[in-house]
Formats: structure tokens, C-alpha cells, sequence
């Protein structure tokens, strides 16, 4: 199976080498989102958040429905008093929560939910444009620049709640994370919490689907015009798609190929990677060299071995973990 994977990159990189030069010249550059934000400018503070976005993904998936209980939400601690229209007063602290690539809001669960309610702090739980559908073939509507958006929207709508944000994002989440730092549309963040940071993939071929005009070609070639693989729980396959088009593999390149490690140069927050040592989906290598090259003074790296994959824990995944997960989260919150 290997080698016929690697006969068809031969073919592939002989054609690529020969058409790059015409093709990327017809590349349009990025100018940004595409689409118009989905959140509300309120006046802060933002007291009916929560209501727009329930309204807004129940009519959304009325067309195109979404899995029970995996729209995009706002969850606030029973400590804070919500009135008949929300919380009307500012908070001190927010968390914008954006999760991974083929994921879903609840990706972590229950961790950020818990964490929420012990430390009174709302989170705003995004849910990443395609994903989490009940026809897997909505990731193949979804662009780059549509999750770029979702990035913002999180950002804004935290801002909203809050003072100051606290930013956690998982594998895929990171790179928008840190996207939203390169746009600016980060300026003072309270923290920034990174789990399995994906800021490239060690597949070094993967980089051939941002070629403009022929990379979705590429990856059908190569993988065929969907991907597939084993869930190992119940839960796991309701809060994943175990099934995606392949084109969306492409989107999930080009953003990649936004964030680069002279970014991380810039980075003077407070700032937490997780990450585990038996991580085959993202370059750790890259991931390593990006923190080292934040200057703040207030920075962690955390290898833990007790997590096992690229997911590290949650009850989906690895539900004697949790704990772990949770413990390091809430020490690097409050650190």
C-alpha cells in the first residue's frame, strides 16, 4: 500500500515541478474572509449572546442539520446570574475555545465544561464552519478562510463577554489561534493554551495540496474522494466525522501555510503548549521550535506521556485521562 502511495507521489512531484511555475502565478492571494461574520456586534456588555447563537445553528440546521447537542454554545458557571435575556454585566474573564480539524465543540468534554463551572469563567465553545454535520459532505462546502472567520467570530464574541480572553485551541484550533495573532485580531490576549499544536504534519508531501488549480487534484489521486478511519469509542464517532472528503485536506493545508515560525517571534503572553510524545499526526519537531521561539518569560512546554495519542484525553478518547488533561488546563488558566 506504501509503495503504491509512493509511485504516485513520483508521478505527481514530476508533474508539479513542471507546472508549478505557470500555476502559482495564477494564484489569488488571501484578502480575507469571505463571508460575512455570523456574530452580533453588541454593546458591551453582550447580554444576548447565547440567544443569537442558539437561534442562529437552529436555523442553520434545519437546512443542514447538525449533530444533537454539537452547535456552537455558550456556556456559562451557575455562579453567574443570567437575567430573562442574559448576563448583563461585563466579566473579567472569557474563554474562546476553538477545537480541531474533522472535530466538534465537544471535542474535549467535559473538561472545558467543568473547568467553566469550578473557576466561573463563561467559554464561548466554537463550532468550526462544516463540522459536525450528519452529512460528513458539508466539510467539503468549507474553506479556510471560513474557519478563519469562525476564529474571529470566537475571538469578537469573548471580547464581548469579557475583559480579558483566555484562547484554548486543540490541534487544528492552535493554528487558528495563532492566525488570529498574525492578523492582529489578537493584541493582549490574558493566556493563550495550545493542545497538540498543528502547525504542520510530517507528512512533507501534504504541502503539495496548496498548489493552486491542481492540489485538490492531487489529494483525490493520493487518497481517493474521501478518508476514512476507526473510531475507538462511540463517543468518538458521534463528536468526529470518521469519514471526510478529501478536499478538505486542502483547505486544512492552506491554512497551515499561513502560520510560520518567525510569527511565534512576536509572541510576548503568557502562553501553554500539551502536547504528547506519541503524537504521529503533527510535526512535534515544529510545534517545539515554534514555542521556542516565543520571548515571553511566561511560557511552559508540557510532553506528557501519560497521553497516548494526538487527542490526548477527554471521555471520548481516553476517559482515565481526563483528569490529568483538566488539572494541567486549569494550572495553566490560573498560573
Amino acid at each position: 500500500m506504501r509503495s503504491t502511495k509512493n509511485v504516485k507521489l513520483l508521478v505527481i512531484l514530476v508533474f508539479c515541478l513542471s507546472a508549478m511555475t505557470i500555476l502559482t502565478s495564477c494564484q489569488a492571494p488571501f484578502e480575507g474572509p469571505t463571508r460575512n461574520l455570523n456574530y452580533v456586534k453588541p454593546q458591551r456588555p453582550a447580554p444576548h449572546l447565547d440567544h443569537h447563537y442558539k437561534k442562529a445553528e437552529q436555523s442553520l440546521s434545519s437546512k443542514y442539520p447538525i449533530k444533537e447537542s454539537l452547535q456552537k454554545d455558550i456556556i456559562y458557571p451557575s455562579r453567574i446570574f443570567k437575567g430573562k435575556h442574559g448576563v448583563h454585566r461585563k466579566l473579567p474573564v472569557s474563554i474562546c475555545s476553538l477545537h480541531g480539524f474533522t472535530a466538534s465543540p465537544y471535542e474535549l468534554y467535559p473538561i472545558l465544561h467543568e473547568l467553566s463551572e469550578e473557576l466561573g469563567i463563561p467559554i464561548f465553545l466554537q463550532r468550526l464552519t462544516g463540522h459536525a454535520h450528519k452529512d460528513y459532505n458539508e466539510m467539503a462546502k468549507a474553506t479556510y478562510q471560513d474557519w478563519i472567520t469562525d476564529a474571529i467570530e470566537c475571538s469578537k464574541t469573548a471580547e464581548a463577554m469579557a475583559s480579558l480572553v483566555i484562547y484554548i485551541g486543540m490541534s487544528t484550533g492552535a493554528t487558528l489561534v495563532a492566525d488570529l495573532v498574525k492578523q492582529g485580531e489578537i493584541l493582549k490576549p490574558k493566556k493563550v493554551i495550545l493542545l497538540s499544536p498543528n502547525f504542520g504534519l510530517p507528512q512533507k508531501h501534504a504541502m503539495l495540496l496548496t498548489l493552486p488549480l491542481i492540489g485538490p487534484l492531487i489529494g483525490k489521486i493520493i487518497e481517493g474522494p474521501t478518508r476514512t478511519w476507526v473510531p475507538k469509542s462511540v463517543l468518538h464517532e458521534k463528536w468526529w466525522y470518521t469519514t471526510y472528503p478529501t478536499s478538505a485536506i486542502v483547505h486544512l493545508m492552506k491554512l497551515l501555510s499561513r502560520v510560520k515560525l518567525k510569527d511565534f517571534k512576536k509572541w510576548d503572553f503568557p502562553t501553554t503548549f500539551i502536547v504528547s510524545p506519541h503524537d504521529d499526526v503533527i510535526d512535534l519537531k515544529k510545534a517545539k521550535k515554534a514555542f521556542d521561539l516565543i520571548p515571553s518569560n511566561n511560557k511552559q512546554y508540557i510532553s506528557e506521556p501519560e497521553f497516548k495519542s494526538h487527542n490526548l484525553a477527554g471521555k471520548a478518547i481516553d476517559p482515565e485521562k481526563t483528569q490529568l488533561l483538566k488539572n494541567l488546563i486549569g494550572d495553566a488558566i490560573l498560573k
